[in-house]
Order: C-alpha cells, then structure tokens, then sequence
C-alpha cells in the first residue's frame, strides 16, 4: 500500500470514528488491523518497527490502561527470554539430530532380531496351541466319563437303599441283599471318584500348560526384543517466548494472545486513545503511554526474533 492510500485508510477510520459510525471498539479494532495487514503485505514487512504515519484516533478499546501495562509487561518478558529459548531450540535440535541417528540405528537392530524373534515365536506359538487343545481335549473327555457313569436319579435311590441296609447292618439286622447293596454302593462310588480325579488331573495339567505358555516361549525363542522409542522433537522456541509473555502479564495464553494482537495493532497503527464518555482523560493518558511503550517494544521483539 502506498503512502497516500494509507492516509486515505486513517483519515476513513477517522470519520468513521468522529461521525459515530463505529462506535465500539472491535469494530475499530478489525479497521485498524486489515489497514495494518494490507500494508504489511504490500510493503513485505510484516510486524515491522513502528513506521510514521499520522496519528489514528479512537474513543474505545477492548483493553483497559491496566490490561495494556500487564502486556507491556509481557512484551518485557518475552524480550527476555527470547535469546534464551533460541539458544535452548538450537541445542534440543542438535541433540534431536544425533538422537534421530541413533534411534535409526536402534530400529534397523530391533527390525532384524525381532524379525527372527517373531518367525520362532510363530512356530512355538503353533505347537504350543495344539498341545494345549490336546490338553484341554483329555481333560473334556474325562470330565464326560464321569457324567456318563452318573445317572442322578439311580445314584439317589442306590443312595437311599445303601443307607438302609447300612442302618440295618449297624443293628445287626443285615441280610445278605444289604451287603450285597452296600458292596455295589461303595464300587459306583469308586468308580465316580477314580474318574473324577483323572479329570481333575487332566483339567489341572492343561491349567498348568496355559499358565506356563510365556516361560516356554521364552525359553524357546529368548526375551521379546524391546522396540526402541523414538526421540521427541525439539521445543518450539515461539511457544516458550510467548508462554513467558502470558506468565509475566499474569493472564491465560488465550487472552494474552489476544491482548497482545489488539497492543501490536494499536502501535503499528499510532492509535490515540481520546478521551470520551467511557474512557476519562487519566485513563486515556494511561493508555497513550502504554501505546507507545508498546511501539518501542515490538521494535525489540522483533529485533530479538520474537514472532510478532
């Protein structure tokens, strides 16, 4: 933009101003800001040092003179701890560069042995899974002997006849039929109880064989290669200048990120704050002082490598 049509840009914000036009401040505010963007676009310099131009004049602002000082502080800040992040970005990059090798290094190895891990792992895996549905297999059909020589209803009444004949043997009252019903009692209860142990056994060695699945196959196979971790990236130096900014004037990146657009646009912009119904003559000195100590400081900023 050219001089002349940057004029022209002020003195409409001017009268928009003076006729009422736009009367609150984010209206003048978006103004101010696009008149600022076209001339940083055609001029090539985005963000520069505080260029002459006339004064632009507003009544209202989104920032109160206290709002305005907290930023400058944070301006301060920011001015400060630049050198100190790009020093530190410049370190975590070399350092990200030689752990960036070594971590390419470190992945090509784990590649290889996990590879040959894998293919044992495969085969190991395999085998061990039919003989556990081997296992598992025998310990069913045991538990399915035992329910096959089991009829509830028989074994109850064959139940209830050997308590009988026990209680008339007791008495010494037992015939030969009570004998002969206790001796069948006692021989199906053998029977249930050597079936129920082999498929508590075959059920107990297919537990124990699932149970010891991961020693056997690191007994095959070795410990599972540990895959490496990739380096992190280095911190962004812009991100820390601007958190130590929003620390300093005592305010959520959100606002301060905000507040610090508004400060940079009213400097850049030669804005001056006149005093009107909803901003006194000490608040609007308060502010035009903060303004200016805001151009100064962006000089800095930018001077510093902040990005504006």
């Amino acid at each position: 933009m050219s001089r002349s049509r940057l004029h022209r840009v002020v003195l409409v914000l001017f009268f928009l101003v003076a006729a009422g036009d736009a009367p609150d401040a984010a209206a003048q505010f978006n103004k101010l800001k696009k008149a600022l963007g076209d001339q940083a676009t055609e001029a090539g310099n985005p963000a520069g040092c505080v260029p002459a131009r006339p004064p632009t004049y507003v009544e209202t602002v989104n920032l109160t003179a206290a709002q305005m000082a907290a930023i400058n502080a944070g301006f301060d800040a920011e001015i400060q701890t630049a050198p100190v992040a790009f020093e530190e970005a410049d370190r975590q990059q070399k350092a990200a560069e030689k752990e960036a090798k070594e971590y390419e290094k470190a992945r090509a190895d784990y590649d290889k042995r996990n590879e040959k891990y894998q293919a044992c792992a495969d085969k190991a895996t395999a085998a061990d899974a039919a003989r556990s549905d081997e296992l598992n297999q025998t310990a069913e059909t045991a538990s399915g002997a035992v329910g096959d020589q089991v009829n509830e209803a028989d074994l109850e009444k064959l139940a209830a006849r050997a308590a009988a004949a026990a209680e008339r043997v007791s008495q010494g009252k037992g015939t030969a039929e009570d004998r002969q019903t206790l001796a069948e009692f006692q021989q199906v209860m053998a029977g249930i109880q050597t079936s129920g142990a082999q498929a508590a056994s075959a059920q107990q060695e297919a537990s124990e064989h699932t149970r010891q699945q991961d020693a056997r196959l690191e007994k095959a196979c070795g410990t599972r290669p540990v895959e490496p971790v990739p380096p992190a990236g280095a911190d962004l130096p812009g991100q820390k200048i601007r958190e130590a900014g929003a620390k300093a004037a005592g305010m959520s990146d959100r606002d301060y990120a905000a507040g610090r657009e508004e400060m940079i646009a009213l400097a850049m912009g030669n804005a001056v704050v006149k005093p009107s119904g909803k901003v006194s003559q000490d608040e609007a000195d308060a502010m035009n002082t903060a303004i200016k100590e805001a151009g100064k400081k962006v000089c800095a900023l930018r001077k510093a490598g902040a990005p504006l």
